[in-house]
Protein backbone atom coordinates (compact mmCIF):
# COMPACT_ATOMS: atom_id res chain seq x y z
CA UNK A 1 0.00 0.00 0.00
CA UNK A 2 1.57 3.37 -0.86
CA UNK A 3 1.64 6.62 1.30
CA UNK A 4 -1.36 8.19 0.13
CA UNK A 5 -3.62 5.09 0.98
CA UNK A 6 -2.21 4.75 4.30
CA UNK A 7 -2.77 8.46 4.87
CA UNK A 8 -6.31 8.24 3.52
CA UNK A 9 -6.94 5.05 5.66
CA UNK A 10 -5.62 6.76 8.91
CA UNK A 11 -7.71 10.07 7.96
CA UNK A 12 -11.20 8.19 7.14
CA UNK A 13 -10.50 6.24 10.87
CA UNK A 14 -9.76 8.81 13.08
CA UNK A 15 -13.08 10.65 11.66
CA UNK A 16 -14.51 7.67 12.20
CA UNK A 17 -13.63 7.84 16.06
CA UNK A 18 -13.95 11.59 17.06
CA UNK A 19 -16.21 11.23 19.56
CA UNK A 20 -13.28 8.67 21.59
CA UNK A 21 -10.99 10.74 21.01
CA UNK A 22 -12.47 13.18 22.53
CA UNK A 23 -13.87 11.41 25.33
CA UNK A 24 -10.00 10.28 26.08
CA UNK A 25 -8.97 13.77 26.03
CA UNK A 26 -11.56 14.82 28.88
CA UNK A 27 -10.90 11.83 30.97
CA UNK A 28 -7.41 12.50 30.73
CA UNK A 29 -7.80 16.01 31.39
CA UNK A 30 -10.00 15.18 34.88
CA UNK A 31 -7.28 12.93 35.92
CA UNK A 32 -4.59 15.25 35.98
CA UNK A 33 -1.89 14.59 38.17
CA UNK A 34 1.42 16.30 39.17
CA UNK A 35 5.37 14.81 38.36
CA UNK A 36 5.51 11.55 40.37
CA UNK A 37 2.58 11.07 41.38
CA UNK A 38 0.67 10.08 38.32
CA UNK A 39 -0.99 6.76 39.48
CA UNK A 40 -4.56 6.97 38.02
CA UNK A 41 -3.35 8.20 34.90
CA UNK A 42 -0.27 5.19 34.90
CA UNK A 43 -3.53 2.66 35.53
CA UNK A 44 -5.96 4.34 32.91
CA UNK A 45 -3.44 4.17 29.85
CA UNK A 46 -2.30 1.07 31.43
CA UNK A 47 -5.91 -0.25 30.61
CA UNK A 48 -6.34 0.80 27.06
CA UNK A 49 -2.89 -0.12 25.77
CA UNK A 50 -4.42 -3.96 27.36
CA UNK A 51 -7.40 -2.97 25.18
CA UNK A 52 -5.93 -2.87 21.55
CA UNK A 53 -3.57 -5.58 22.04
CA UNK A 54 -0.43 -4.22 23.09
CA UNK A 55 1.68 -5.85 25.44
CA UNK A 56 1.80 -3.18 28.41
CA UNK A 57 5.24 -2.73 30.64
CA UNK A 58 5.17 -0.67 33.69
CA UNK A 59 8.43 0.64 35.85
CA UNK A 60 8.90 -0.54 39.26
CA UNK A 61 10.24 2.24 41.24
CA UNK A 62 7.90 4.92 39.17
CA UNK A 63 5.35 5.91 37.36
CA UNK A 64 4.64 5.80 33.40
CA UNK A 65 3.86 3.17 31.16
CA UNK A 66 4.97 1.31 27.56
CA UNK A 67 2.93 0.07 24.97
CA UNK A 68 4.84 -2.74 22.91
CA UNK A 69 3.39 -3.50 19.63
CA UNK A 70 6.24 -6.43 18.45
CA UNK A 71 6.56 -7.23 14.79
CA UNK A 72 7.33 -10.71 13.27
CA UNK A 73 11.38 -10.52 13.68
CA UNK A 74 13.62 -9.14 16.03
CA UNK A 75 15.27 -5.15 15.57
CA UNK A 76 14.98 -2.00 16.78
CA UNK A 77 12.18 0.14 18.06
CA UNK A 78 10.52 3.17 16.77
CA UNK A 79 9.24 4.81 19.70
CA UNK A 80 6.05 7.60 20.10
CA UNK A 81 6.30 9.24 23.27
CA UNK A 82 3.55 11.40 25.44
CA UNK A 83 4.25 13.16 28.58
CA UNK A 84 2.16 12.44 31.41
CA UNK A 85 1.87 14.83 34.24
CA UNK A 86 0.14 18.24 34.78
CA UNK A 87 1.37 21.78 36.93
CA UNK A 88 -0.46 22.50 40.35
CA UNK A 89 -1.05 25.91 39.75
CA UNK A 90 -4.40 27.94 40.72
CA UNK A 91 -7.54 27.66 38.82
CA UNK A 92 -10.84 30.01 39.82
CA UNK A 93 -8.63 30.46 42.82
CA UNK A 94 -8.09 26.85 43.96
CA UNK A 95 -4.71 25.25 43.69
CA UNK A 96 -5.04 21.78 42.19
CA UNK A 97 -3.35 19.80 39.20
CA UNK A 98 -4.28 20.83 35.49
CA UNK A 99 -3.15 20.08 32.24
CA UNK A 100 -2.68 23.82 31.18
CA UNK A 101 0.68 22.37 29.08
CA UNK A 102 -1.60 19.78 27.11
CA UNK A 103 -0.23 16.81 28.16
CA UNK A 104 -4.01 15.52 28.13
CA UNK A 105 -3.35 15.56 24.56
CA UNK A 106 -0.31 14.44 23.91
CA UNK A 107 -0.97 11.06 25.81
CA UNK A 108 -4.21 11.13 23.83
CA UNK A 109 -2.49 11.62 20.50
CA UNK A 110 -0.09 8.99 20.64
CA UNK A 111 -2.63 6.08 21.84
CA UNK A 112 -4.88 7.46 18.79
CA UNK A 113 -2.34 7.18 16.32
CA UNK A 114 -0.94 3.30 17.60
CA UNK A 115 -4.89 2.32 17.68
CA UNK A 116 -5.16 3.37 14.51
CA UNK A 117 -2.58 1.75 12.93
CA UNK A 118 -3.52 -1.44 14.52
CA UNK A 119 -7.15 -1.38 13.18
CA UNK A 120 -6.76 -0.21 10.11
CA UNK A 121 -4.60 -3.62 9.19
CA UNK A 122 -0.74 -2.02 9.38
CA UNK A 123 1.19 -4.72 10.34
CA UNK A 124 5.30 -3.86 12.43
CA UNK A 125 7.53 -5.00 9.67
CA UNK A 126 10.86 -5.75 12.18
CA UNK A 127 11.54 -4.47 15.72
CA UNK A 128 8.78 -2.69 17.63
CA UNK A 129 6.89 -0.05 18.06
CA UNK A 130 6.66 1.52 21.65
CA UNK A 131 4.10 3.62 22.71
CA UNK A 132 6.10 5.34 25.64
CA UNK A 133 3.60 7.37 28.40
CA UNK A 134 6.76 9.31 30.47
CA UNK A 135 6.28 10.76 33.80
CA UNK A 136 7.81 14.30 35.52
CA UNK A 137 8.14 16.12 32.07
CA UNK A 138 7.83 19.15 34.49
CA UNK A 139 10.56 18.82 36.91
CA UNK A 140 12.37 17.67 33.51
CA UNK A 141 13.54 14.09 35.61
CA UNK A 142 11.08 12.02 33.74
CA UNK A 143 13.04 11.12 30.84
CA UNK A 144 16.63 10.83 32.57
CA UNK A 145 14.62 8.23 34.50
CA UNK A 146 13.04 5.69 31.41
CA UNK A 147 16.44 5.57 30.49
CA UNK A 148 17.93 4.01 33.43
CA UNK A 149 15.36 1.72 33.46
CA UNK A 150 17.02 0.25 30.56
CA UNK A 151 13.45 -0.37 28.93
CA UNK A 152 14.51 2.49 25.78
CA UNK A 153 17.46 0.27 25.03
CA UNK A 154 16.53 -0.89 21.61
CA UNK A 155 14.61 2.45 20.73
CA UNK A 156 16.20 4.42 18.14
CA UNK A 157 14.07 6.53 16.22
CA UNK A 158 11.50 8.40 18.93
CA UNK A 159 9.08 11.04 17.73
CA UNK A 160 7.58 13.50 20.32
CA UNK A 161 4.85 16.13 19.69
CA UNK A 162 3.60 19.40 21.52
CA UNK A 163 1.19 21.54 20.88
CA UNK A 164 2.05 24.88 20.46
CA UNK A 165 0.44 28.66 21.04
CA UNK A 166 -1.07 30.37 18.38
CA UNK A 167 1.60 33.10 18.22
CA UNK A 168 4.04 30.30 17.23
CA UNK A 169 2.12 27.90 14.54
CA UNK A 170 -1.11 28.60 12.92
CA UNK A 171 -4.24 26.06 13.58
CA UNK A 172 -3.88 23.79 10.54
CA UNK A 173 -0.22 24.07 10.70
CA UNK A 174 2.50 21.75 12.14
CA UNK A 175 6.62 22.00 12.18
CA UNK A 176 9.26 18.33 11.70
CA UNK A 177 10.79 20.32 14.77
CA UNK A 178 10.96 22.37 18.17
CA UNK A 179 14.30 23.53 18.77
CA UNK A 180 13.86 24.48 22.82
CA UNK A 181 16.12 25.59 24.59
CA UNK A 182 18.38 24.80 27.66
CA UNK A 183 17.69 25.65 31.26
CA UNK A 184 20.44 26.05 34.40
CA UNK A 185 19.97 26.84 37.34
CA UNK A 186 22.24 28.21 39.81
CA UNK A 187 21.76 28.17 43.49
CA UNK A 188 23.27 30.57 45.85
CA UNK A 189 24.02 31.31 49.94
CA UNK A 190 25.79 35.15 50.84
CA UNK A 191 26.90 35.05 54.55
CA UNK A 192 27.83 38.41 55.75
CA UNK A 193 28.27 39.77 59.26
CA UNK A 194 25.20 41.19 61.39
CA UNK A 195 25.63 44.42 62.73
CA UNK A 196 23.60 47.17 64.16
CA UNK A 197 21.55 49.22 61.67
CA UNK A 198 23.29 52.33 63.11
CA UNK A 199 26.62 50.98 62.65
CA UNK A 200 26.59 49.64 58.91
CA UNK A 201 29.94 49.99 59.03
CA UNK A 202 30.69 47.10 61.77
CA UNK A 203 29.06 44.87 59.32
CA UNK A 204 28.17 42.98 55.73
CA UNK A 205 25.00 43.31 54.40
CA UNK A 206 23.86 40.27 53.09
CA UNK A 207 21.10 42.27 51.38
CA UNK A 208 23.36 44.85 49.81
CA UNK A 209 25.56 41.90 47.86
CA UNK A 210 22.48 40.08 47.01
CA UNK A 211 21.40 43.49 45.12
CA UNK A 212 24.22 43.66 43.61
CA UNK A 213 24.68 40.53 42.04
CA UNK A 214 20.91 40.60 40.75
CA UNK A 215 22.10 43.64 39.25
CA UNK A 216 25.53 42.20 37.96
CA UNK A 217 23.58 39.13 36.53
CA UNK A 218 21.13 40.86 34.95
CA UNK A 219 23.67 42.89 33.01
CA UNK A 220 25.16 39.50 31.62
CA UNK A 221 25.02 39.11 27.83
CA UNK A 222 23.62 36.71 26.42
CA UNK A 223 21.53 35.86 22.88
CA UNK A 224 18.02 37.45 23.11
CA UNK A 225 16.92 36.57 19.67
CA UNK A 226 17.94 33.08 19.93
CA UNK A 227 16.56 32.65 23.26
CA UNK A 228 19.05 33.33 25.62
CA UNK A 229 18.44 34.86 29.00
CA UNK A 230 20.01 35.24 32.83
CA UNK A 231 17.99 36.84 35.54
CA UNK A 232 17.62 36.13 39.29
CA UNK A 233 14.25 35.00 39.80
CA UNK A 234 14.58 33.81 43.91
CA UNK A 235 15.67 35.89 46.66
CA UNK A 236 15.34 35.15 50.34
CA UNK A 237 16.43 37.40 53.12
CA UNK A 238 15.86 36.13 56.59
CA UNK A 239 15.84 38.71 58.70
CA UNK A 240 12.91 40.15 60.43
CA UNK A 241 13.78 43.36 62.32
CA UNK A 242 14.59 46.07 60.58
CA UNK A 243 17.34 47.58 62.66
CA UNK A 244 19.56 44.36 61.92
CA UNK A 245 22.05 44.53 59.13
CA UNK A 246 21.28 41.02 57.72
CA UNK A 247 23.45 38.34 57.66
CA UNK A 248 22.58 35.40 55.47
CA UNK A 249 20.42 35.68 51.68
CA UNK A 250 20.05 32.91 49.51
CA UNK A 251 19.44 33.83 45.69
CA UNK A 252 18.22 31.33 42.49
CA UNK A 253 19.33 31.93 38.71
CA UNK A 254 17.59 31.05 35.98
CA UNK A 255 19.64 30.61 32.63
CA UNK A 256 18.46 29.69 29.20
CA UNK A 257 20.19 29.22 26.42
CA UNK A 258 19.96 27.28 22.82
CA UNK A 259 22.95 25.49 23.15
CA UNK A 260 25.15 22.95 25.49
CA UNK A 261 28.19 25.00 25.10
CA UNK A 262 25.89 28.38 25.65
CA UNK A 263 24.32 27.16 28.23
CA UNK A 264 27.57 26.24 30.23
CA UNK A 265 29.22 29.08 29.64
CA UNK A 266 26.47 31.37 31.00
CA UNK A 267 26.87 29.08 33.80
CA UNK A 268 30.36 29.81 34.28
CA UNK A 269 29.97 33.79 33.78
CA UNK A 270 27.34 33.69 36.39
CA UNK A 271 29.65 31.62 38.99
CA UNK A 272 32.39 34.17 37.95
CA UNK A 273 30.63 37.28 38.81
CA UNK A 274 28.73 35.92 41.62
CA UNK A 275 32.15 35.19 42.89
CA UNK A 276 33.96 38.62 42.55
CA UNK A 277 31.29 40.42 44.21
CA UNK A 278 31.30 38.68 47.41
CA UNK A 279 34.99 38.85 47.76
CA UNK A 280 34.61 42.88 47.15
CA UNK A 281 32.21 43.22 50.01
CA UNK A 282 33.76 40.57 52.36
CA UNK A 283 31.06 38.17 52.13
CA UNK A 284 31.35 34.59 51.59
CA UNK A 285 29.20 33.12 48.79
CA UNK A 286 28.58 29.48 47.41
CA UNK A 287 27.12 28.12 44.28
CA UNK A 288 25.86 24.96 42.95
CA UNK A 289 24.53 24.44 39.80
CA UNK A 290 23.46 22.67 37.54
CA UNK A 291 21.59 21.37 33.55
CA UNK A 292 17.69 21.17 34.25
CA UNK A 293 16.93 20.38 31.02
CA UNK A 294 19.06 19.86 27.72
CA UNK A 295 18.57 22.10 24.34
CA UNK A 296 16.94 20.38 21.38
CA UNK A 297 19.40 18.13 18.99
CA UNK A 298 18.30 19.17 15.55
CA UNK A 299 17.72 15.51 13.66
CA UNK A 300 17.35 16.66 9.92
CA UNK A 301 16.86 12.89 8.52
CA UNK A 302 13.93 12.90 11.13
CA UNK A 303 12.76 16.40 10.16
CA UNK A 304 12.76 15.00 6.15
CA UNK A 305 10.42 11.93 7.25
CA UNK A 306 8.14 13.91 9.60
CA UNK A 307 7.87 16.92 7.19
CA UNK A 308 6.96 14.63 4.62
CA UNK A 309 4.44 13.18 6.51
CA UNK A 310 3.05 16.69 7.50
CA UNK A 311 2.44 17.69 3.79
CA UNK A 312 0.64 13.90 2.89
CA UNK A 313 -1.58 14.71 5.95
CA UNK A 314 -1.84 18.61 5.67
CA UNK A 315 -0.99 19.42 2.63
CA UNK A 316 1.90 21.62 1.35
CA UNK A 317 0.38 24.78 3.42
CA UNK A 318 0.55 23.00 6.31
CA UNK A 319 3.91 22.34 6.46
CA UNK A 320 5.81 24.93 8.79
CA UNK A 321 9.13 25.51 9.33
CA UNK A 322 11.27 24.38 12.60
CA UNK A 323 10.08 26.42 15.48
CA UNK A 324 12.31 28.11 18.00
CA UNK A 325 11.31 28.59 21.77
CA UNK A 326 12.83 29.36 24.74
CA UNK A 327 10.89 26.83 26.90
CA UNK A 328 12.16 23.60 27.99
CA UNK A 329 11.41 20.25 27.24
CA UNK A 330 13.19 17.34 28.81
CA UNK A 331 12.54 15.72 25.82
CA UNK A 332 15.84 16.47 24.45
CA UNK A 333 17.80 14.85 27.58
CA UNK A 334 16.67 11.43 25.53
CA UNK A 335 19.24 12.48 22.54
CA UNK A 336 21.62 14.22 24.94
CA UNK A 337 22.30 11.02 27.20
CA UNK A 338 22.01 8.76 24.06
CA UNK A 339 23.92 10.23 20.81
CA UNK A 340 22.90 7.35 18.81
CA UNK A 341 18.94 7.80 18.81
CA UNK A 342 17.64 9.49 16.05
CA UNK A 343 14.62 12.23 17.58
CA UNK A 344 12.56 14.87 16.69
CA UNK A 345 9.48 16.88 18.19
CA UNK A 346 6.51 17.59 16.13
CA UNK A 347 5.00 21.39 16.61
CA UNK A 348 1.34 21.52 16.48
CA UNK A 349 -0.82 24.60 15.56
CA UNK A 350 -4.25 24.33 17.56
CA UNK A 351 -4.95 27.83 17.68
CA UNK A 352 -3.93 27.84 21.72
CA UNK A 353 -4.87 30.53 23.83
CA UNK A 354 -3.98 32.79 25.98
CA UNK A 355 -0.44 30.30 26.38
CA UNK A 356 1.21 27.34 27.23
CA UNK A 357 0.70 27.34 31.56
CA UNK A 358 -1.71 29.31 31.73
CA UNK A 359 -4.61 28.61 34.24
CA UNK A 360 -7.06 28.77 31.04
CA UNK A 361 -5.52 27.56 28.62
CA UNK A 362 -7.44 26.18 25.35
CA UNK A 363 -7.45 25.08 21.99
CA UNK A 364 -8.60 23.83 18.94
CA UNK A 365 -9.19 19.55 19.76
CA UNK A 366 -10.04 18.77 16.26
CA UNK A 367 -6.35 19.07 16.35
CA UNK A 368 -5.78 16.05 18.14
CA UNK A 369 -6.78 13.85 14.97
CA UNK A 370 -4.09 16.26 13.00
CA UNK A 371 -1.34 15.29 15.30
CA UNK A 372 -2.34 11.76 15.70
CA UNK A 373 -2.21 11.68 11.77
CA UNK A 374 0.97 13.22 11.50
CA UNK A 375 2.82 10.70 13.88
CA UNK A 376 0.71 7.51 12.43
CA UNK A 377 2.35 8.49 8.91
CA UNK A 378 5.55 9.27 10.43
CA UNK A 379 5.69 6.13 12.09
CA UNK A 380 4.57 4.14 8.94
CA UNK A 381 7.81 5.95 6.94
CA UNK A 382 10.18 5.55 9.26
CA UNK A 383 9.44 2.01 9.73
CA UNK A 384 9.21 1.49 5.62
CA UNK A 385 12.53 3.20 5.15
CA UNK A 386 14.30 1.10 7.62
CA UNK A 387 12.72 -2.24 6.33
CA UNK A 388 14.10 -1.37 2.69
CA UNK A 389 17.70 -0.43 3.94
Amino acid sequence: MNASEWTERIKRWLADHAGEIERMYAELHELAEIGWQEYRTTAYICERLGEIGLEVRTFAGHTGAIGVWSGPAGGRSVALRADMDALWQPVDGQWRANHSCGHDAHMTMVYSAVRCLKEIGYTVPAGEMMAVFQPAEEPAEGAKALLRSGQLDTVDCMLGIHLRPQKELANGQASAGIYHGGVANVHGRIRGRQAHAARPEDGINALETLAAIVTAVRAIRADQEAGGSCKVTMAKVPNESVNVIPDEAEFSVDIRATTSEELVRLMERVRQIVAEIGAADGAEVTTDGAIKAAPAIPNAEMERIVGEAIVETLGEKGLAAPVFTPGAEDFHFYTMERKSLQATMIGLGCGLAPGLHHPEMSFDHGAMRKGAAIMAMSAIKILEERRQR
